[in-house]
């Protein structure tokens, strides 16, 4: 997994390397109700739990528990639902789902594109624009037609190949509108 010398939430410098390791400082944790457990998951106020795991690109893994919908996706932006994530239809927790996907994602690939300051999520947290941006074709794409009876693993490379396209044409987007 990629370390990141920022926060994912504030974007402040990152001392720790557990911190760098999961891509978000102990004081965004603790605000997001993100605590660490001794088995390494990760839990938090939202009713998903994550299996953080280091082998992201290992694939996604997304399934249903009696106790709701575990990924290995953090669950550190809310735009959408704030009762967690969903799968298996084209709601607010697939949505959200989505967005929190291409964060991690674009994280894990090492992008360093612009933020959305300009326009800030519900939770009043800042992601990557492009995650932004393509985060409802990402759940329609992958999100939505899961089977929500079903457990699933999404390769990673699957989404890293559907993600440059989009960077790709995100960034020439952009320069086109500079010009």
């Amino acid at each position: 997994m990629s370390r990141s010398n920022s926060c994912s939430v504030c974007h402040r410098a990152l001392k720790s390397p557990a911190s760098q390791e999961i891509g978000i400082g102990p004081v965004c944790a603790k605000k997001n109700l993100i605590r660490t457990m001794p088995n390494g998951r990760i839990e938090g106020e939202f009713s998903d739990k994550y299996l953080f795991l280091d082998k992201l690109r290992d694939g996604i893994i997304i399934r249903r528990t009696e106790k709701g919908v575990e990924t290995n996706i953090p669950h550190l932006h809310t735009h959408h639902s704030p009762t967690g994530f969903e799968y298996g239809y084209g709601g607010s927790g697939p949505a959200d789902l989505a967005l929190n996907l291409a964060v991690a994602m674009l994280h894990q690939m090492g992008y360093n594109g612009p933020k959305t300051e300009g326009f800030p999520l519900w939770d009043k947290s800042i992601c990557f624009e492009l995650a932004y941006e393509v985060h409802q074709d990402l759940k329609w794409e992958f999100i939505a037609p899961l089977d929500r009876n079903q457990n699933h693993v999404i390769p990673f490379e699957t989404l890293e190949t559907w993600l440059k396209e989009r960077i790709t044409k995100f960034e020439a987007f952009n320069i086109e509108q500079e010009i």
